[in-house]
């Protein structure tokens, strides 16, 4: 496994927990489940695009609009990703049986990680494409 990988999963996987924790504390103060998610993944964008551009890819590079707006646009494909399957798997009712009360959340994480996937691959190719392993 490639350092770069690892350091994808690490960083990708503590803003999910960051993001999952976003969208619990905005459901306090917003009842739309679908808010709370949209919010939530807004914020996620703007952490992980920072975060993954100075530790996963060590990119030194100024900050590049084309380059944000690629990454912006691959999130919003990936908000859009998390939404639709976060709303399928809501109202799974299987979902509420096994998890009862956190049935939103599993929905909510679960979404996160199919969107991940899939976003993963297109950074890779589109944003991040002429970085180096470091």
């Amino acid at each position: 496994m490639h350092a770069r990988y690892i350091r994808f999963l690490f960083i990708g996987s503590s803003l999910a927990i960051s993001t999952i924790l976003i969208r619990e504390l905005l459901a306090f103060f917003i009842p739309s489940y679908l808010i709370s998610v949209i919010l939530s993944y807004g914020i996620s964008i703007v952490l992980s695009f920072v975060t993954h551009k100075k530790f996963t890819y060590k990119s030194e590079q100024t900050f590049h609009y084309i380059s944000f707006i690629k990454y912006v646009l691959i999130a919003l494909l990936g908000l859009l990703t998390t939404s639709v399957f976060s709303l399928l798997l809501s109202n799974w009712g299987i979902l509420s049986l096994l998890f009862q009360n956190f049935d939103k959340t599993v929905a909510f994480a679960a979404s996160l990680f199919l969107a991940s996937l899939l976003t993963y691959w297109l950074n890779g190719v589109m944003v991040f494409n002429n970085s180096k392993e470091k």
